[in-house]
């Protein structure tokens, strides 16, 4: 598959509404994020305004956005460490000094707790 003939599709998220593509000119990885233009939801267009501009260094960082025949597709930097979901679902559970260092950096992101880094780091 290719998106206007910039993004290589290279695999799938694990919902189907993310995909992992190669920008064709660059090389870089990408996640590109698609919704079906026939089930858009109303802040759609708040989404991505206020994520194209959003400059944080613990916000994944928003590329461009684009349309195809039946999505809107957002294009956005490839985080390889997976979700959160995830990382809490092969501990099975987290201990509390763990959860709440997760939960900091989770809740208040572009505050004072922004400093912590990522979970695996709270290890």
């Amino acid at each position: 598959m290719d998106f206007e003939g910039k993004y290589e599709f290279t695999g799938r998220g694990r919902s189907g509404a993310v995909v992992l593509a190669r920008n064709t000119r660059t090389g870089e990885q990408v996640a590109i994020r698609r919704m079906e233009r026939a089930y858009l939801q109303l802040n759609v267009e708040s989404e991505i305004i206020n994520h194209s501009q959003l400059r944080h260094p613990h916000v994944v960082q928003f590329r461009e956005v684009f349309l195809s025949p039946h999505h809107i597709n957002i294009a956005m930097d490839y985080a390889s460490g997976g979700s959160l979901f995830t990382y809490v679902q092969c501990r099975n559970r987290l201990r509390e000094p763990l959860a709440r260092c997760v939960f900091v950096s989770k809740t208040v992101p572009l505050g004072p707790a922004a400093a912590l880094q990522s979970p695996a780091a709270c290890d």
